[in-house]
């Protein structure tokens, strides 16, 4: 099991004595992979357009691009095998991820997805780095706290009930990061399941004070990466979230509707703040923790931004001046053996503003 992860990340002296310490790493991902992804001649994991890309992870549509384009543009994504999926993710300002004492995240021969590992780093360098600062050489990484499966928890866990995470004894910490439960007695451990869940057809127009944006995610696509733990259990049950978005952001939350009609929410901060604990994972509340999703459920990412200082339109991205707008979910109810799960990656994506995404940002006719 892994059960805490802490990201190490360098730090570096300012150009000046009057700059602060910095550092380049933006954020960091863990992949679990199936055996073979270092040796595989399919592609090179030390290739920087390997990295860049994703390459190592299988991937799907956006799920709302219609079934006739769909159709044509299917056949031409590459099956990838040996394959990949995320796992612990760590963004500028997080603290650790501690998973509850009775679930975690298993790794080893016993599972489909966890038997090799990538690291990957995301620089973002300070503006004007090239003509103010000294190049540096980053060793930025994680430490990852481990625990040995027990025997008699290999034969036992995916007989379990699937009951949802139990959470006796006071949380660690009330509000971001580090978020568990104490451990007051022995407890078999569950398996930890990965949802990331994401917009990358985002458009937020200049000098808006309080824009807001959404977007659904559900469906059979939706369902269907996480279709081996619906069969083994029924349902998936989300535990813990991780909300992330960039420094236009100030609120964010996730909905959880069933027939159309909201339920409850999977993790809301409302005065969110970039660069800081809010990029955090953290334990949900205990009654959204009682409320499973089920086959045809759906969830609905909300973000409130200002644009009232930008320069230009804001568009989605990973470096200065954009966005995001995405979530990971961290659920039990899962069976870390079945091939069933995460056939298109555990990354779910839509593309609000399709011809964004189907063309490059610099040549989209959006204005």
């Amino acid at each position: 099991w892994i059960t805490h992860v802490e990201a190490l990340v360098d730090e570096f002296e300012g150009p000046d004595p009057a700059s602060p310490a910095y550092d380049v790493t933006h954020h960091m991902d863990i992949f679990f992979c199936e055996r073979g992804v270092t040796t595989t001649r399919q592609y090179s994991v030390s290739d920087p357009f390997t990295c860049s890309h994703d390459a190592f992870m299988a991937s799907g549509l956006p799920l709302n691009m219609d079934e006739a384009r769909k159709q044509q543009l299917e056949p031409l994504i590459p099956i990838v095998h040996p394959s990949c999926i995320m796992g612990p993710t760590y963004d500028r300002g997080a603290g650790d991820l501690v998973c509850p004492t009775n679930a975690a995240y298993k790794i080893g021969p016993s599972t489909a997805t966890a038997n090799e590992f990538i690291l990957q780093n995301h620089y973002l360098v300070p503006k004007g780095y090239l003509d103010r600062y000294e190049p540096v050489w980053d060793t930025s990484g994680f430490k990852l706290t481990l625990e040995r499966v027990q025997k008699e928890e290999m034969s036992e866990e995916m007989s379990a009930s699937s009951s949802p995470l139990r959470t006796n004894g006071p949380r660690q910490h009330s509000d971001y990061g580090n978020s568990m439960v104490e451990d007051e007695d022995e407890r078999e451990r569950k398996p930890l399941g990965s949802l990331g869940i994401n917009d990358y057809g985002l458009f937020y127009p200049q000098g808006e004070k309080r824009f807001s944006h959404a977007y659904d995610i559900g469906g059979k696509d939706f369902s269907g990466s996480f279709q081996g733990d619906l069969e083994m259990f029924g349902e998936i049950q989300p535990v813990m979230v991780h909300l992330h978005a960039h420094s236009l952001t100030k609120s964010i939350w996730v909905e959880h509707l069933r027939g159309g009609r909201k339920i409850g929410e999977y993790g809301r901060i409302d005065a969110y703040e970039a660069l800081t604990q809010h990029q955090s994972y953290f334990l949900l509340p205990e009654e959204d923790r009682q409320r499973p999703i089920l086959p045809g459920d759906s969830v609905r990412v909300n973000c409130v931004m200002d644009t009232s200082k930008a320069e230009h339109a804001i568009l989605y991205g990973v470096s200065h001046d954009t966005e995001m707008c995405a979530a990971l979910i961290l659920y039990t109810n899962h069976d870390p053996s079945s091939h069933r799960n995460y056939n298109k990656g555990n990354l779910v994506a839509t593309c609000t503003e399709l011809d964004i995404c189907l063309n490059p940002p610099e040549t989209t006719s959006k204005k």
